[in-house]
């Protein structure tokens, strides 16, 4: 399958071809529910970061709370793995293109 120009990163075949594997990278998800500015979520193997354009925040111990039920954004124990999770949101999103048809 040819690979859009807009996509960049490393493969996951390896993690497809083994799903057990484990790996220290971190998810970055990107989305547009209105307008044009993205929210972004991010994760690693224990907890995900999610920060809407409004300003409101979830973050989930994905380890704890699998279904994320508990919101832990303003629980001041998990500030210092909100603040971790944060710094590595892109200051700048790309810009989008439009969908393949």
């Amino acid at each position: 399958i040819p690979v859009p120009k807009q996509c960049d990163g490393r493969s996951l075949v390896p993690i497809l071809e083994d799903p057990g594997a484990t790996s220290d990278r971190l998810s970055l998800t990107s989305f547009v529910f209105k307008g044009r500015q993205p929210s972004h979520a991010i994760s690693d193997q224990r907890y995900r970061y999610i920060h809407y354009v409004d300003g409101f925040e979830e973050l989930y111990d994905l380890e704890a709370d699998p279904h994320e039920f508990t919101n832990r954004a303003t629980d001041p124990s998990f500030e210092k793995i909100k603040a971790g999770l944060m710094k590595r949101i892109p200051p700048k999103a790309a810009a989008q293109v439009p969908r393949i048809k």
